[in-house]
């Protein structure tokens, strides 16, 4: 797992947004609700065998977690989707999406404390 420390690159989201606060409200909002769905929808076709809804669930939020400054966290959601087109592995699956959602859990604290927003 990232180090706290390296999760986030918060400077890249306001670099991204021109230091627009309407802009990164809105991004950080979206990144709130969208990304624990997200994680609730994978680990749920985890569960029920839907292989082809995990893949597709991760390429979807792979983006938003680049637009976030969280390149890494980005790339195991890329390998969980290449995991999941080519040869699912559930264990694999679930130790990947446990780092994703350990490490969503660390930005948001950090976006929280940087923006003073809450969820």
């Amino acid at each position: 797992m990232e180090e706290q420390n390296n999760v986030i690159d918060l400077a890249y989201l306001k670099r991204v947004s021109v230091d627009e606060p309407d802009f990164i409200r809105d991004m950080i909002t979206i990144f709130f609700k969208r990304t624990p769905e997200a994680i609730s929808a994978i680990r749920k076709a985890l569960v029920e065998g839907t292989i082809e809804l995990v893949w597709q669930t991760a390429h979807r939020i792979k983006p938003t977690f680049s637009y976030m400054g969280m390149t890494a966290t980005s790339a195991l959601a890329a390998r969980l989707e290449k995991l999941y087109k080519t040869s699912p592995d559930p264990k694999e699956a679930e130790n990947l999406l446990s780092t994703i959602e350990h490490n969503f859990n660390i930005a948001q604290a950090l976006i929280e404390k940087e923006f003073l927003v809450t969820k």
